[in-house]
């Protein structure tokens, strides 16, 4: 990988050049086993990537899809069930393009309610499965399996 596969970003936390020089030098060692995915890419059937910018250059999130049902793999995109639904403009320390990264989310989430996806976020707490549900202007996370009460 060269210098160029990660642009100059404004430091979002103090150890920036650590965080990269250690996925450039793990990504790096594993190059051979490694196929670059493209945005809106059938990746096998049933499985899309689905571009996410924000929080990384080049961050992408995986959509599923089986017998009509979808599911959102959200990762790094939308990272708070609280925050990141009520508020998805708002930024985090960890998103490098902070801007960008709350325009994904509430993209990403618009997505999710209109197509009625489960959503799997790697920071959410359990069941770490749920839904948007539109609540005025923003959402609200509602955990799969619970009921919606009035």
């Amino acid at each position: 990988m060269g210098d160029d596969a990660v642009p100059a970003l404004e430091p979002a936390f103090d150890d920036v050049e650590l965080f990269v020089g250690t996925a450039r030098s793990v990504l790096g060692a594993l190059e051979d086993r490694l196929r670059t995915v493209r945005p809106e890419e059938d990746v096998a059937p049933g499985i899309r990537s689905i571009p996410s910018p924000g929080h990384t250059p080049g961050h992408i999130s995986v959509g599923v899809e089986s017998d009509g049902k979808q599911l959102l793999l959200a990762g790094d995109a939308i990272v708070n069930t609280h925050a990141s639904f009520e508020h998805p403009e708002w930024e985090f320390l960890g998103d490098l393009e902070r801007e960008r990264a709350g325009s994904t989310r509430r993209r990403l989430l618009d997505r999710a309610v209109a197509d009625e996806m489960l959503i799997l976020g790697f920071h959410f707490p359990f069941p770490g499965l749920g839904y948007a549900l539109e609540y005025g202007d923003a959402y609200r996370w509602h955990p799969a399996g619970w009921t919606v009460l009035s």
